[in-house]
């Protein structure tokens, strides 16, 4: 059933303009059929519509439920080509993580993020994925600016020595990071090592920046990590 994002799970919920939209010309909902609205933080619930016009929508609860996170995987991502940037987020949206660091490596293309732009992806990109859990987005500017005492730091790095034989991922927190295809400078992989980084080389070519968090995710589900 399609989601949306609301501020508050209210008895009574006014859905307006890009939402009332996709309500009326996109998914086509009438009158006394329902939909899911979540908080963000977890809290969801179903809502059937009382009245459904051009404007504006009303929809009176149901119920409300609570969705656990599905896991501990928070990313770090080296700040991508602008044009793959949108999507990387999307995903990361789509694969519920919980906690989204972006930060300029050495090798980034510089440009202005839109930041009002990105928390409105972020909720959409969510809502589409029935995730209600919506990122939590930090921008830092040094990787010990990360707080979190993370069990496994993961870095996949195509100059690596290791194929990740002796992984061992564990229902704790975890963190991943994925660079830029220019890769990381010396600098950058003396960092990881001081933040106890172990670090991967997949079996593959230099791969886009905007498919890594789905490959990154792929590869740790295929090395044991568990909703």
């Amino acid at each position: 059933m399609r989601s949306f994002y609301v501020e508050n799970l209210l008895e009574e919920v006014e859905l307006t303009d890009e939402q009332n939209h996709h309500l009326v010309n996109v998914i086509r909902k009438k009158s006394g059929e329902e939909v899911i609205l979540h908080n963000g933080h977890g809290c969801f619930g179903d809502y059937k519509i009382k009245d459904i016009r051009k404007s504006r929508t009303i929809l009176e609860k149901l119920n409300t439920k609570k969705q656990d996170p599905k896991h501990q995987v928070d990313f770090l991502v080296f700040i991508p080509k602008k044009k793959y940037l949108d999507n990387m987020i999307a995903q990361l949206c789509q694969l519920s993580v919980q906690k989204i660091y972006f930060i300029w490596g050495d090798y980034s293309q510089k440009y202005k993020i839109n930041f009002e732009r990105i928390n409105l992806l972020i909720k959409k990109s969510c809502s589409q994925a029935n995730n209600f859990h919506l990122p939590i987005f930090e921008q830092i500017e040094s990787l010990r600016d990360i707080k979190i005492d993370y069990k496994l730091k993961l870095v996949f790095d195509n100059e690596s020595d290791s194929n990740g034989d002796n992984l061992n991922i564990e229902d704790t927190k975890n963190l991943v990071l994925i660079g830029p295809e220019g890769g990381f400078s010396s600098e950058e992989r003396t960092a990881f090592s001081e933040i106890g980084c172990q670090s991967v080389c997949l079996p593959t070519g230099i791969l886009k920046a905007e498919i890594m968090p789905s490959v990154a995710m792929g590869y740790l589900i295929g090395k044991g990590l568990k909703a």
